[in-house]
């Protein structure tokens, strides 16, 4: 078993389930900005990201023009982390979640209450880094797109 070491107590762990998802919350706990850290430290040097509309990319300047890109888009954004599903197989970490924000240009959108910010994010942890991160999602988090798509907008809630 590879040994981690745990940023919040300077403590080496195993490479354990518990261990890559505390890793994974850190992730989303950084790029929310609850946490004070550069992103890139939680990454191997090498590793190999996906996002809808940037890409397959790999290497530490590729994660930075994901990031820029994103705020080009994006003014604030939030996951909910607190209701996060994680599932768990050998090295990879998968985060079912949701979020809420508003856009550049003011649309803002609650993953737990509208059609935007549902998210599936798949992680690949070794050695306390992650060494694969795929997202998918809808990238129009404001439903700006909404137009080109036949469904309707609001639809009654499913009968129980």
């Amino acid at each position: 078993m590879v040994g981690a070491l745990d940023s919040e107590k300077g403590e080496t762990m195993p490479d354990t389930n518990e261990s890559r998802e505390a890793l994974v919350r850190e992730y989303f706990d950084v790029v929310d900005g609850r946490k004070l850290r550069n992103p890139l430290e939680l990454f191997a040097p090498d590793a190999e990201v996906y996002f809808p509309k940037f890409g397959i990319a790999q290497g530490a300047e590729n994660l930075m023009s994901l990031g820029h890109g994103l705020h080009t888009i994006v003014k604030r954004l939030e996951h909910h982390v607190e209701s996060f599903r994680l599932h768990h197989a050998g090295t990879v970490v998968i985060v079912e979640g949701t979020t809420q924000g508003e856009t550049v240009d003011g649309r803002q959108w609650d993953g737990k209450a509208s059609i935007g910010g549902r998210f599936c994010s798949v992680f690949e942890v070794n050695n306390n880094k992650i060494i694969r991160m795929y997202t998918y999602l809808d990238p129009d988090y404001g439903h700006a797109d909404a137009d080109r798509y036949p469904w309707p907008r609001e639809r009654p809630e499913p009968s129980k």
